[in-house]
């Protein structure tokens, strides 16, 4: 029975890579088993215009789009004390100060991506150093798959994300945004409060010295005590490279085991339970 239902969890969240959390796009793929284009250009074209009205350049986020969207950015740290020479001027000429972190602050305020700081100190602070790079997640695989689309004029966006997410480097990325989305929640779903600070929720941990990496550090409050999470993401069969830590969750394609202090979990299931 538990084989089956993990089963059914797989094919739940694989499609989930494909439609994201938006109705319509669920809709329309199970009554389809296609997403029109039309609305893969809606969802992007909605969240650029709107940036007009926040007083931003929509060219400009165009630009600080594709470059969020790259592969190699999507759930990497971002360098926003030498940002790249990505922004315009007024007569379309290149310009690196062109106020970034307010394109940034936009993109965080429509829930379309969050920027997770790594944690202040070295013994588990749960307090974030916004001196350090973050680490950027985009927040629906469908509002991902519309951007990258709309900005590289993708004949038939269903098809080539479904092509995408084949690539399994560009999944692990993905899934780990699927991750920090869900995580982002903890708080509320643990304590029902009306007003959370997401920053302060969900961090990462930099190598430092003999210190390990850790993709996402939880720090939830639940009445007077602080809980905090260490939790990695490897969306692959055998998980390789884990360090052995206490209290340490490992997200998998589907291990699901204990060894060494560290909890396997497979990633579905994680997302049912937790």
């Amino acid at each position: 029975m538990y084989d089956e239902y993990f089963q059914f969890l797989q094919i739940v969240f694989e499609d989930y890579l494909i439609h994201g959390g938006y109705p319509k796009a669920i809709d329309e793929y199970y009554k389809n088993n296609y997403i029109s284009k039309e609305f893969y250009s809606d969802v992007a074209e909605l969240l650029i215009k709107d940036s007009e009205k926040a007083g931003l350049d929509s060219e400009n986020l165009k630009r600080v789009l594709a470059y969020l969207l790259e592969s190699k950015r999507l759930a990497g740290p971002l360098d926003l004390h030498k940002p790249e020479v990505i922004g315009r001027d007024e007569e379309a000429r290149p310009k690196g100060r062109f106020g970034l972190r307010n394109y940034l602050d936009y993109l965080r305020t429509t829930w379309t991506f969050f920027f997770a700081y790594p944690e202040e100190g070295k013994s588990g602070s749960c307090k974030p150093n916004y001196q350090g790079q973050p680490k950027n997640y985009i927040l629906d695989p469908f509002i991902y798959h519309a951007l990258y689309s709309y900005l590289n004029n993708i004949p038939d966006p269903f098809e080539y994300s479904k092509k995408m997410i084949n690539d399994l480097s560009f999944k692990g990325h993905l899934v780990e945004s699927v991750v920090a989305a869900h995580l982002l929640l903890a708080q509320q779903l643990f304590e029902h409060v009306p007003s959370v600070e997401y920053e302060k929720v969900l961090m990462h941990r930099p190598t430092r010295g003999e210190t390990q990496e850790a993709d996402f550090i939880l720090c939830i409050m639940k009445g007077d005590t602080q809980y905090r999470f260490i939790i990695e993401s490897k969306y692959r069969r055998i998980p390789s490279h884990v360090a052995p830590e206490e209290g340490k969750i490992v997200l998998t394609k589907d291990t699901l085991k204990a060894r060494n202090g560290v909890t396997y979990i497979p990633i579905p299931l994680f997302l049912m339970l937790f």
